[in-house]
């Protein structure tokens, strides 16, 4: 007997239809936090926007620049993190140098100038535009290429990578890009541009290892402004940070978000079909009925169904536990006194109305050949010290209701009697 408190089998069937009759209070719970959620976040919209109204103009100017040198930081972190720059080994750096030479064809060629102009076009990113596997910041020092003048006209391109495999698709890269960009010029100067020397090697950068310790240092530079600026802030510029840390600081617009509306919704519906189900397991419902019965070896004669009327949802949920059609007492009680000998006390146990009652009092009166008294007893313990001391004669069946009546609740009541001998024929479904 005791097994059968001890093991839960799962009625996927019946655990459905609970949550299909508990719809209201679902829907009901879902319409509460769709309108509690973006509430709140209305509220807190409009406490960020008097938080800004009630700074003085001075203070709002000092939260911008933290805004501003905050967003430039993460720009910075993200260059630290990501660019293939600051992934190189100072140590052991892939070089490649080219030279070009610039020769003007007459005598109105601007030699300085038009080497001045490959100068910007190249630290300009102009390179980068084709080869684009570089992030780099505004500045230039952190540009994979680079720069140095030797001669009037004459310059060089440098070029950084970390694998030699690398360097030989960027130097392709380079100089495609930098004979595209040339013939462009000669459409308006008259010069030619020669390649005069390529040189590649693998060496200790001292250009790239300052260059990453300058990133470094302006990104360190960077984070000591900005803890010195907000430690100098009152509570009210630090909440003002606080309500708009990815984007400078501008009036928060206040309105109801559908997307908070959606989240309030799920979230309900979610969580209650959570209780739902906790609360089903609690009360030891999770067990088909037909296996109480039968570890207990009791009859179950039927179902009867008291309201006539439900909700819809509980109507639904009846056609899904497949409640469609009830026993009538008449058949019920002809099939309880195929147990019941003349003599018998015949108690019907069980919370039930008056009503319900005497309809089974009536149907047995009815179906019975031979003399028996029925009596009805609202289910309670006095039910079983009542019943202690005429046990012989009485013949008890259980009036339970399925879809509320804890099974724990049922079996300890069913054993409870049985230790005073209390012959407990059969149980009758109230739904």
């Amino acid at each position: 007997m005791n097994s059968i408190l001890e093991e839960r089998t799962i009625n996927l069937r019946d655990l459905f239809a609970e949550i299909v009759q508990k719809l209201a209070i679902i829907i009901l719970v879902a319409a509460l936090c769709a309108v509690i959620f973006p509430t709140y976040k209305y509220v807190r919209d409009l406490k960020n926007t008097n938080i800004v109204t009630e700074l003085t103009d001075e203070e709002k100017q000092q939260v911008e620049t933290y805004l501003s040198k905050q967003s430039a930081y993460e720009n910075m972190e993200e260059y630290v993190d990501k660019s293939d720059f600051m992934k190189l080994n100072p140590y052991n750096t892939v070089q490649e140098i080219i030279t070009y030479r610039v020769d003007g064809i007459d005598s109105t060629a601007d030699v300085n100038g038009i080497v001045k102009v490959f100068k910007d076009w190249i630290n300009g990113g102009g390179i980068e535009a084709i080869d684009n596997d570089l992030i780099s910041c505004d500045n230039s020092i952190t540009k994979k290429y680079v720069i140095t003048e030797n001669e009037v006209n004459v310059f060089t391109v440098t070029i950084w990578a970390a694998e030699t495999s690398e360097i030989v698709e960027m130097k392709q890269n380079a100089e495609s890009g930098i004979e595209e960009f040339a013939a462009k010029l000669q459409d308006t100067y008259n010069f030619n541009l020669t390649k005069t020397n390529e040189v590649k090697s693998n060496i200790y950068s001292t250009e790239v290892e300052s260059r990453q310790q300058s990133v470094m240092t302006n990104l360190n530079t960077v984070k000591t402004e900005l803890d010195s600026l907000y430690g100098s802030f009152t509570d009210s510029q630090k909440n003002a940070i606080k309500s708009d840390t990815d984007e400078k600081q501008q009036e928060v617009s206040v309105k109801f978000s559908i997307k908070y509306i959606l989240a309030g919704m799920i979230l309900a519906i979610i969580c209650s079909i959570a209780i739902i189900i906790i609360i089903y397991a609690i009360k030891g419902k999770l067990i088909s009925n037909d296996a109480i019965w039968e570890e207990l070896n009791i009859i179950n004669y039927g179902k009867v169904i008291t309201k006539t009327k439900g909700g819809i949802f509980r109507n639904l949920a009846d056609k899904i536990r497949k409640i469609n059609k009830t026993d009538s007492i008449e058949l019920i009680a002809a099939k309880i006194m195929l147990n019941v000998e003349a003599g018998n006390v015949l108690i019907f146990s069980g919370k039930v109305d008056d009503k319900l009652g005497k309809l089974f009092i009536d149907a047995i009166k009815k179906v019975a050949d031979k003399n028996v008294h029925v009596k009805i007893l609202d289910g309670e313990m006095n039910d079983v010290e009542f019943m202690k001391n005429k046990v012989e004669n009485y013949k008890v069946v259980l009036l339970t209701h399925p879809y509320n009546d804890s099974v724990v609740d049922i079996v300890k009541d069913v054993l409870e009697r049985k230790n005073y001998h209390i012959d407990v024929i059969g149980n009758v479904e109230v739904i």
